[in-house]
């Protein structure tokens, strides 16, 4: 065999081992792509489940975020301060789901939180929240997306008070 010979073996094998390497990091690169959007999702999740919980541990919460979908004008200023910060949160936290998820709209969990939102706005107080210059803080994308959702049959609860 000759010098060249072996030179041009030597640049196939070097040629192959970087092949093999850009498609390994490429793989790995997917990879920590996939782990770290699962992670930013379940910190999202997280936070919705924290506001839950405050829900169904503090009566006094449940009962201001109900007065204030139903009779939002019914909400002293020191309450309608509260109601608007717990929907700016709700809205927030959505927000930042909907960007995680790459605005892949045929997701079924993202459309299925996108028209809980749509539902939210026609409430009341949701419809007060969505009117209110602090709802602003919201992307028009986000806005936009949330009023173009049909939310036909997505309301779970009945959010009226009993008496």
């Amino acid at each position: 065999m000759n010098w060249d010979a072996i030179g041009a073996v030597g640049e196939l094998i070097g040629a192959i081992a970087v092949l093999i390497t850009l498609v390994y990091l490429a793989i790995q690169v997917k990879a920590m792509r996939d782990m770290n959007q699962k992670i930013a999702i379940d910190g999202t999740y997280t936070k919705f489940n924290d506001m839950r919980q405050s829900l169904f541990q503090d009566p006094e919460v449940a009962s201001l975020i109900l007065s204030g979908l139903n009779n939002p004008d019914d909400l002293n200023s020191r309450d309608q301060f509260r109601f608007m910060l717990f929907c700016e949160t709700l809205f927030l936290n959505g927000e930042q789901f909907w960007l995680l998820m790459d605005r892949r709209l045929d997701n079924e969990r993202i459309i299925n939180t996108m028209k809980y939102y749509a539902y939210f706005i026609t409430t009341p107080g949701g419809k007060a929240f969505w009117e209110h210059p602090q709802s602003l803080n919201l992307t028009e994308d986000f806005r936009r997306m949330i009023e173009e959702q049909d939310h036909e049959g997505i309301e779970r609860f009945d959010l009226s008070q009993e008496n």
